[in-house]
């Protein structure tokens, strides 16, 4: 069964439905996650220290993938906005594992675990403090006890971690940086990150943009709400590509970290890589990036217009 067809059963989609807007970008990321899992599951011999790092790459990338699953199941039904907010976790989690794999080692993981449960004790006991004087006092600070217990499991394991490899409190934010951008910039794609990840942040935090143009838009014709809507949509779709070329990278990496040394195979990465970026070039245009000139510009115009069978 192909990567869509599978797709489209699990996911429990018409038979009659077009997923052609999404097929590029799903059957490259399929493939890609494949070949990653066949190298995850035949790796033998590892000491305790690689099969940490291995295992915890392995899982970031599954967890991305089912995520461009999730925004892809978006674009397929319609909810485009949706769409790109899954697709800015989708590049974030894919620059992470990047870091982890170029930049990281057993300390950087160790310092990524122990940090978030810090973060996240810190919170809930901020959370207990403010309910001073409150009425429902007593029944939340229970609820907070009880999850705060449940959280020793986790205060276990990154005590054990920073015993064995030798990672302090005050190294977290030298190993695992606040920064997502500083992720970004010390792997050389600053560009990216305003380019994909910060555009992406629109839909995630519903900014001022897209509700302005609704509001431009609203007293427009019918045939030009209509051309809106389209180029709206093709965006979604053309970022759900560029994002996905960052998961392509990180499963490369993953595999060249962790022992895959055939060239055929590590061929297929940039192979799926180039079809992915020919794709978003043919849908650049209808996705609104500017025109070279004005001429240009009218006559994509005009074509899209008798594409769509408007009028403005």
């Amino acid at each position: 069964m192909s990567y869509l067809n599978n797709f489209r059963k699990t996911k429990g989609f018409d038979k009659k439905l077009d997923l052609r807007p999404i097929q590029v970008a799903l059957e490259s990321a399929a493939e890609a996650f494949e070949i990653a899992s066949t190298l995850n599951a035949s790796v033998v011999n590892e000491n305790e220290q690689d099969t940490l790092i291995r295992r915890t790459h392995y899982i970031l990338l599954s967890r991305t993938y089912q995520h461009i699953e999730g925004m892809l199941s978006c674009i397929a039904s319609g909810d485009y906005s949706s769409a790109e907010a899954i697709g800015r976790v989708v590049n974030e989690s894919s620059i992470n594992l990047i870091f982890m794999v170029l930049k990281g080692d057993e300390r950087t993981i160790t310092a990524y675990f122990a940090k978030w449960y810090k973060e996240h004790t810190d919170q809930l006991n901020k959370w207990k403090e403010h309910l001073e004087g409150e009425t429902h006092k007593e029944k939340v600070s229970k609820m907070i006890d009880r999850r705060l217990e449940a959280l020793s499991l986790y205060k276990e394991y990154t005590e054990q971690l920073k015993s064995t490899h030798s990672v302090e409190e005050k190294e977290y934010n030298s190993l695992w940086y606040n920064s997502v951008h500083k992720r970004f910039s010390e792997l050389g794609r600053f560009e990216e990150y305003v380019e994909v990840y910060h555009r992406l942040s629109g839909a995630s935090h519903i900014t001022a943009e897209d509700t302005m143009s609704a509001l431009i838009s609203e007293p427009m014709p019918d045939g030009f709400k209509k051309l809106v809507e389209f180029e709206s949509n093709s965006y979604s779709i053309m970022m759900s590509r560029i994002v996905i070329t960052s998961f392509l990278d990180a499963g490369a990496n993953f595999c060249i970290r962790h022992g895959l040394t055939d060239s055929t195979t590590l061929e297929r990465f940039l192979h799926l890589k180039n079809v992915l970026n020919r794709s978003v070039k043919d849908i650049a245009q209808d996705a609104g990036v500017p025109s070279k000139n004005e001429t240009e510009r009218r006559a994509r115009l005009q074509e899209l217009t008798k594409r769509l069978g408007v009028i403005i």
